[in-house]
């Protein structure tokens, strides 16, 4: 039973892979063939592209952070702190006469 079903398989395997080789491929399934290949890298030339700018926007954004925490420990970027202003000028009033209750008892 068993083996049956093998010759049963070995014999369709064998007149398949007969009937599936071509000996010569006409223009326009060469041409078919051509449109799908030129297709398939496109389109595997784009996704590959868009993996490595991932990667790549991965290590520069790391490299970013590192130099903005270096920069930002670092004394020699801190700038140092300024002096303080002078005192402004107090100009005192014209008018000298003592302040007094408004309305008198």
């Amino acid at each position: 039973m068993k083996k049956n079903y093998f010759i049963i398989i070995c014999v369709l395997g064998i007149v398949i892979s007969l009937f599936s080789f071509q000996k010569s491929v006409n223009k326009e399934t060469q041409a078919e063939l051509d449109k799908r290949l030129k297709k398939f890298k496109k389109m595997k030339t784009r996704i590959c592209n868009e993996d490595a700018m991932e990667e790549v926007m991965i290590i520069v954004d790391s490299m970013l952070i590192r130099r903005a925490q270096v920069i930002k420990t670092s004394p020699i970027s801190k700038p140092p702190i300024p002096p303080k202003p002078s005192a402004p000028d107090v100009r005192l009033p014209d008018d000298s006469t003592p302040v007094g209750p408004i309305i008198e008892n």
